[in-house]
This record gives C-alpha cells, structure tokens and sequence, in this order.
C-alpha cells in the first residue's frame, strides 16, 4: 500500500531511491514523504537524492508536507507560549493556568534519556553538563513522568490542554531535524554558509537547489522559518515558563530556544542573501529584488533591534529567571489517569497524600512540594539556613552562561556572521545590498559593544572605503 511505501524507500539504498522516484513518478506525494507520529514528515534524504528530478508540482507537494510538519511539531511550544504574556514572571501563567502533573509511570533510564534531550533541545552546547541521577534521596524524581496542564484559569477543572514533557522535547527535536531538511533545500550548493551551520547543514553537494525552486515553494519554506524563528522568540521573552521548564525538565540552565532561533534566522538571511544576488545577475532591473531585498532588510532590522534592546536592558528584565525563586509544586496523579480535555478528574486518580498534606486538601489531586529538602532545611537552625543561602549564593556567582549573558551572545554572533556574509561580496554585489543593510549597520555603529562586532563593523567599513574611493588601499 502507498501507506507503507515511505518506510521502505528509507531503508533503500540512494541508488534505488532515484529508480523508485523515477518509477513513481505519478505518486511522488507517497515518495517524498514519510509518516512521523501519523503527520506527513518529509524525508531529507529522499529530498536531496532526488532533487534533482523534481518537477515544480512535486516541490510543491514537498513544501506542502514541510509547511505542515513544522506547524505539527511548533504545537506544543506554542500552546505553552499562549499561557503567558510578554516578559510574564510568574511560573504558572498570566493568560491561563499551569499546573505540573507528576506521575509515577516511568524509569530512571527512561527519565535519563529525557534529561539528555532536554540538555540538546533547550540549552546551548555551552550550557550543558553531566546527567546524573535526582538529587532526591528517594528515587521518586527518577520514577516520574511530568505532564504540563493547561487551565482557562486557576479555578478551571477541565483542561484546555495538556503538553507532556516527553511529547515536547520529542517535538523540539523533530523540529531541529526539519530545519536541516529546510537548510538542505535552501542552502546547498551556497557560497555563504558559515561555520554555525557547518552541523545543521553538510554542504558537500554542488547542486543549488533553491535556484531550481517554484517561487511559492520559496515562499513557504520561508514562512516556516519565519515562524521557528518567532516562534522561539516568543518562547525566550516569556522567564516564568522558562524557569518552570527548568525545574521540570531538572537542567542547569533556565530553558532556552535560543539555538533555534539562531539556525532559523541565520537560514533565512543566507537564503535572502542568495535569492537578492541570483535575481540580480538574472534580472537587474527587478524580478524578485522587489520582493526579497525588503525582507532582507526587515530581518536584519529585527535581528538588531533584538540585540539592542538586551543591550539596553540595566534592569536585567531578560535575565530576571536567574532571580526567581517561587516554589514549583506538582499535582501527583496516578499513571493512567489525568484530567481529560473534556472532563473532571476521576475519584481513582487520587494518590495517598503526604503526611504534610491537610483534611482539606485532600481532593482527587494534591498538590506536593517540589523540592521536599528545602522544607526539610527550613525547620532547622539559622546556621543550616545561613550555609544554604551561600550555597545557594555561591553557586549563582559560579554559573558561566547566565540567560542574558547567553542571548546576548548568540545575538551578536548572529550579526557578526551577517557582516562577514557582507564582507565576502564582490563590489556589485555589495551595493545593491547596502540599501537593505545600511540602518542595521548605522545603529550598531552606536550601539555595538561585542569586540567581535566592532572589528566586523570596521572591516565592512574598509570595504565600503575602498569601494567608493577614499581609502589608502583603493
């Protein structure tokens, strides 16, 4: 059946996928596509073996396929994001209501693979260290599954959703393995890639796909970027949900997009930068430079506007999760049962409570501490509590990538390679760009305080010198 025939031309040799392609010419929806959790999820190695004997309507079949495989796997990323508002500090949501539901259904070598894609999903290679066991001594942390509820508000007893942390971390992979099929298409056979993308995007294939693609085709894997890109903005400018993924998710670091954020853009500029140029060789009165020479512009605009703004930031709003310190609590549930989308929870979904836990709050969920060692500390004497606050103190001082120090950082390395891209270019093709890169070099010029980022800035200047003749070297 066509259903399985995805599967198949994966496990075929790149040979027989070109004879399969060609063979079933007239299905090429069922060739160019696998099936990913019951969503059509297009195969990166189908798609760069066979690009070459595409026609324009199965690239659109193609695109097709990528356009609704990023909006499946953003799902829960954006469900979480529309529970807070901008700059939101509060752990459990401003616009709805997160509760953390905590089940005992899961194995330490289950929960160790988790917190190892949570470390590549949500933190900066920078930012990672060793998984080892909870700290708990217990074991219970290392037995749980964590499932994230979405209320209308805190007095709702139906959710409006509910986003397990698995499922999420799962999807954020996936999403980083489609923004390499998207680099794959857009960029391979380009002159400009950059060391950054070296991982997300092997270019080893001299063949330039892009230039082969219908215009809406392009458009839509734009789109798509466009939307990974703000999409992870969205999620990096909201600290309560950052800090709660922390917690949950048991990292080092307050939870970060930044990665995606920074492959997105960075895909979109090159393509941009490839698309204005092509057109202009091709078409210099106009064509696509109409189109994609504005949006170039508007990019790097908000790329730098992002970078002065935390630039600009004294009072460390962006960083703020490294200042909070609210209590996370867990609602303990059984394994199977869980609040439905549509339904109260069951009367056999209560677990026995805690010793800690009164007459009153024993309803079908309770609610536990999660951190029980603190409450533990806290009853004992002041010297116990003066040597855990320096502890606590010292382990702060001792952190290297704290969140604005991080989104900063990858901010500037962003636009420095954006300058480089510049710098790379042949006079011509320098000046046609410069209209679309002028204001976001004239307001790093004010603003830029990366040494790395003012060298860049002074070696596009001398570019610019000996170009229009005022320099020594021209």
């Amino acid at each position: 059946t066509f259903e399985n025939l995805p599967v198949t031309l994966l496990l075929c040799t790149v040979q027989h996928v070109r004879e399969t392609v060609q063979y079933l010419n007239q299905v090429s929806y069922f060739a160019m596509v696998m099936y990913f959790d019951h969503k059509i999820f297009p195969s990166r190695h189908v798609v760069v073996t066979a690009s070459n004997i595409l026609s324009g309507m199965q690239w659109s079949i193609i695109t097709d396929g990528v356009e609704k495989a990023a909006t499946a796997v953003l799902g829960p990323v954006i469900s979480l994001n529309s529970v807070y508002s901008h700059n939101c500090h509060q752990y459990y949501g401003d616009l709805a209501h997160i509760k953390v539901a905590a089940r005992k259904d899961s194995t330490v070598q289950k929960n160790t693979r988790l917190r190892h894609l949570g470390q590549q999903v949500l933190l900066l290679e920078s930012q990672r260290c060793e998984v080892g066991l909870s700290k708990n001594e217990d074991g219970d942390d290392d037995e749980r599954s964590y499932v994230l509820l979405i209320y209308e508000n805190t007095n709702a007893l139906v959710t409006r959703d509910c986003v397990p942390l698995g499922t999420l971390l799962v999807s954020l992979l996936a999403h980083q393995m489609l923004l390499q099929t998207i680099g794959t298409i857009l960029l391979q056979g380009t002159r400009h890639i950059i060391p950054s993308l070296a991982g997300v995007v092997p270019n080893t294939n001299e063949d330039r796909i892009l230039l082969t693609l219908p215009e809406d085709s392009i458009e839509k894997l734009l789109s798509c970027l466009e939307m990974s890109y703000t999409t992870a903005v969205e999620f990096d400018s909201r600290p309560g949900l950052k800090f709660l993924l922390q917690k949950v998710a048991q990292l080092e670091r307050a939870a970060n997009l930044y990665r995606q954020a920074g492959a997105a853009w960075t895909i979109n500029l090159i393509t941009l930068f490839d698309l204005c140029i092509h057109n202009c060789d091709v078409s210099p009165q106009g064509g696509y430079m109409s189109e994609f020479l504005p949006k170039l512009r508007q990019s790097l605009e908000q790329l730098c506007d992002t970078y002065i703004d935390i630039l600009l930031d004294k009072d460390g709003q962006h960083s703020a999760v490294d200042k909070l310190d609210e209590k996370i609590t867990f609602i303990i549930a059984q394994t199977d049962e869980l609040p439905g989308l549509s339904g109260t929870p069951s009367e056999k979904s209560v677990e026995e409570p805690s010793k800690s836990t009164t007459a009153e709050s024993k309803t079908d969920l309770t609610e536990e501490e999660m951190d029980v060692k603190e409450d533990d500390v806290m009853d004992k004497g002041d010297v116990e509590k003066r040597e855990l606050v320096a502890e606590i103190e010292k382990q702060k001082c001792e952190s290297i990538c704290k969140d604005r120090e991080a989104h900063m950082g990858v901010w500037a390395e962003m636009l420095v390679s954006s300058l480089e891209l510049l710098c790379q270019l042949d006079d011509s093709h320098l000046k046609t760009l410069l209209p679309a890169v002028f204001p976001t070099v004239r307001s790093l010029t004010a603003h830029a305080t990366h040494s790395s980022l003012k060298h860049q800035l002074a070696t596009l200047y001398d570019k610019l010198a000996v170009i229009y003749g005022f320099s020594n070297q021209a």
